[in-house]
C-alpha cells in the first residue's frame, strides 16, 4: 500500500494556505478551525506557527508584499524600475483581491516585506532625491497603488460589479460633471493605472529637475 507523505507544516505554508483560503471564501471565512482542515491537522496544531489569528492576518499582509517582483539588480532607469514595481503592486492586488486590503488594516511583519518599500526608496534617493523628499514618494505612490487597486477590485474580488455610471443618470444642469462621467467610460482601468503612475513619476522628475531634493519648508 502506497502512502503520501505530509509535508511538514511551516510558518510559511500555514500562511500561504491562509492566503489560499482567504482568496476563495474571503477574510470572514478564515478560523483557524477551517485552516486546519485544510491542512489536514487539528487547529491546536498551527499555534505552532502562528501566535494567533492577529498574527497570522498580519503574515497573509506580509505575504502580499513579498509576492511583488522588485527587479534586482537595478540597473534600468529609475523611472522604469518605479513603474515595474507599481505594475507588480497592482497584479499581486488584482491576483489576490479578497486579501489586498488586509494591507491596510494589517502591519507586515518580515524583512522581505519591505522590499517594494525599498525598492520605490532606493529608486527615489538614486532620481537624486534626499531622504525625506523620497519617504514623501514611497507613501504618496503607495497610498496611490493601495488606493487605486482597492478601488478598481471594490474589495469585491470581482472588478465587474463595480458600478458603472452613465451621462444620462447626471442632471442636465452639471455638464462638467456630465462630461466627467461620459469621459470615464471611455477609459479603460489600464489607462488610468498608466496615467496615474506617470503624474506620479513627473512629479518627482519636476522635483529633481528645479532642485527641490530636500524637505520643503514648514509654513505656520
Amino acid at each position: 500500500m502506497v502512502t503520501t507523505e505530509r509535508l511538514p507544516l511551516s510558518r510559511a505554508r500555514v500562511v500561504a494556505e491562509a492566503l489560499a483560503l482567504v482568496d476563495a471564501h474571503g477574510t470572514e471565512a478564515l478560523t483557524m478551525r477551517r485552516l486546519g482542515a485544510c491542512l489536514g491537522v487539528e487547529a491546536m496544531s498551527l499555534y505552532n506557527h502562528v501566535e494567533s489569528k492577529d498574527d497570522l492576518l498580519d503574515g497573509i499582509a506580509s505575504l502580499l508584499l513579498e509576492l511583488v517582483e522588485v527587479p534586482e539588480p537595478p540597473e534600468q532607469d529609475w523611472r522604469r524600475q518605479l513603474r515595474a514595481i507599481a505594475s507588480s503592486v497592482r497584479e499581486v492586488g488584482l491576483r489576490h483581491p479578497r486579501a489586498f486590503p488586509l494591507l491596510v488594516s494589517r502591519r507586515h511583519t518580515t524583512l522581505a516585506s519591505w522590499a517594494p518599500i525599498l525598492g520605490g526608496f532606493t529608486e527615489a534617493r538614486r532620481a537624486g532625491l534626499a531622504a525625506g523628499p523620497s519617504v514623501h514618494v514611497v507613501h504618496t505612490f503607495a497610498g496611490f497603488l493601495v488606493g487605486f487597486v482597492l478601488l478598481e477590485t471594490r474589495a469585491s474580488g470581482d472588478a465587474s460589479k463595480a458600478a458603472d455610471h452613465h451621462p444620462d443618470d447626471v442632471p442636465a444642469d452639471q455638464p462638467r460633471l456630465r462630461e466627467y462621467v461620459a469621459a470615464c467610460r471611455v477609459t479603460t482601468s489600464d489607462e488610468q493605472f498608466d496615467a496615474g503612475v506617470a503624474l506620479l513619476i513627473a512629479g518627482m522628475e519636476h522635483l529633481v529637475e528645479t532642485g527641490a531634493v530636500d524637505l520643503p519648508a514648514r509654513h505656520p
